[in-house]
């Protein structure tokens, strides 16, 4: 059992593991106090991507990254580690006169002694390693090595995993504000008060040219038409409350002419179930996304206004382009060469992202976005 000594720096090691999840350039501090802990010669972490072509990335403290990152050595951690889950962990031993790659490493490093290697997490291709080299010279007792490695590795899987997720999410949020950005669509992101927090150039154009109908005044949104302000505020309300359902509305224009669909959604980063975005503080208030569709200048419903509309797959919206004709299930099935078991789980996906419990209920949106369309 590890001493109150060893206790005491298990926990600050912790307490260092879940620093990185904040700071992602202290695993190298981790590496430090894991090598305290162990007296371990040498410590790295190793990401390695184990595809077509194997590639490695690489933190280590006390020994050569340019060693590490050769393919030799990637090689030889691929191998040992391919067949080991998320926990697992194996002590090689390093020895010139031992199997070709034992004395492959003991060259490369300059050492004889053992490798400790243990895997923290795994998905699919993707493995995170850590790895500690341990000489002869080291008078270390390995099995409480052991045992204060096995504590620690819950640990480092939480922090990995809440790292990795952080990373996905960051990118998803680069990608959207891009998209936000060079919408030909007008979106704006708004506060409950339609208070703007940030709005694309195509949302800047919708307002420069509308009138009174929709304006900027002061950094809030001006909806000058009652009707569409009621419809605003009603979805605002339905996207606060976490309804999933499509939340839109639609609005003519008389004076132009043109038909306007609008919609709503709840932005942030508090939720995975919300539109995450880089530049949204978390300060606790709720924020939508608000897209305007220009659908008074479209000929005919077409699939690519409805799937933009309702968030649909391309063969969903061609599905749903067929019903709002009056075309039967069956017949689409027929039509298309498929069995009407495909042809009824489209539908079923249709309505559940569309909210709706029965197929009139899809029929009627449908019917009531080809007016505005025509």
């Amino acid at each position: 059992m590890p001493t109150d000594f060893d206790q005491e720096m298990q926990s600050y090691v912790v307490q260092t593991i879940y620093q990185v999840i904040n700071n992602p350039e202290g695993w190298s501090e981790v590496l430090v106090e894991i090598r305290k802990m162990t007296g371990a010669t040498s410590a790295f972490f190793m990401g390695l991507c184990s595809g077509t072509e194997r590639s490695a990335s690489v933190v280590c403290k006390c020994v050569d990254k340019a060693l590490l990152v050769q393919p030799d050595v990637i090689d030889i951690v691929h191998a040992m580690t391919a067949s080991l889950g998320p926990g697992s962990s194996l002590m090689l031993d390093v020895r010139r006169d031992g199997l070709p790659w034992q004395s492959r490493l003991a060259d490369m490093f300059s050492f004889e002694g053992q490798l400790f290697i243990a895997v923290i997490s795994k998905e699919g291709y993707r493995r995170f390693n850590l790895g500690l080299i341990f000489s002869r010279d080291d008078q270390t007792d390995m099995k409480l090595a052991n045992q204060l490695l096995l504590a620690i590795t819950p640990h480092l899987q939480i922090a990995v995993g809440i790292h990795r997720q952080m990373w996905r999410d960051r990118e998803k949020a680069v990608q959207l504000d891009r998209l936000f950005s060079l919408s030909i669509t007008p979106r704006a992101i708004v506060r409950s008060d339609l208070r703007i927090i940030d709005g694309n150039r195509a949302f800047e154009r919708l307002t420069e040219k509308s009138g009174s109908l929709l304006k900027i005044s002061e950094g809030s949104l001006i909806v000058g038409n009652p009707t569409l302000r009621k419809e605003v505020d009603r979805l605002l309300e339905q996207a606060a409350s976490g309804q999933d359902i499509a939340h839109v509305a639609w609005v003519k224009d008389p004076a132009q002419s043109l038909g306007w669909l609008l919609k709503a959604d709840l932005v942030g980063l508090k939720s995975l179930s919300t539109t995450p975005f880089v530049n949204l503080y978390l300060d606790g208030e709720l924020k939508f996304m608000l897209s305007f569709y220009k659908i008074g200048d479209h000929n005919g419903l077409t699939p690519a206004l409805v799937s933009s509309v309702l968030g649909l797959t391309t063969a969903e919206a061609n599905l749903a382009c067929a019903l709002a004709v009056g075309r039967a299930p069956a017949e689409i099935a027929q039509a298309r060469g498929v069995a009407k078991n495909t042809v009824h789980n489209q539908l079923t996906s249709i309505m559940a992202r569309s909210g709706f419990h029965r197929q009139g209920q899809l029929l009627t949106l449908l019917s009531t976005l080809a007016f505005f369309v025509g």
